[in-house]
């Protein structure tokens, strides 16, 4: 795991190896060794993976997470600025129901279309 700026600062950004494909501005875990994969509903998420000149990054590759601070993810349904957000089944940003939310929603999303969000991981009642 390598962290893009010095190392005596905290960093928005780490990189990883990507387990599998991952699209583009979707929310990411660690996998049961230590690999970056999509994150699905109801799962820990630690970040959103960075748009990047390629379309998905594949299994091996290097993989960009933002895992704080405003960024972009792509929404999965429509919601309001304010809402917690989780990720659905691929990684996608949805109102969150329950457990942890990775985001707060600073814009309204509607599905599929990039959203403004705040990465802060709060529960979700």
């Amino acid at each position: 795991m390598s962290y893009l700026t010095h190392a005596i600062n905290d960093s928005a950004t780490l990189c990883g190896e990507a387990a599998g494909a991952i699209a583009p501005l979707t929310a990411v875990k660690f996998d049961g060794n230590g690999k970056l994969a999509t994150a699905g509903a109801g799962e820990l998420c630690i970040g959103i993976a960075l748009a990047t000149t390629d379309d998905d990054c594949k299994a091996g590759d290097t993989v960009h997470v933002q895992i704080k601070e405003a960024g972009l993810w792509i929404a999965g349904g429509d919601f309001v600025a304010g809402d917690l957000l989780a990720a659905d089944a691929s990684g996608k940003a949805v109102k969150a129901a329950a457990g942890t939310a990775l985001a707060i929603a600073l814009e309204a999303g509607k599905a599929n279309k990039p959203t403004k969000v705040l990465i802060c991981r709060i529960a979700a009642a």
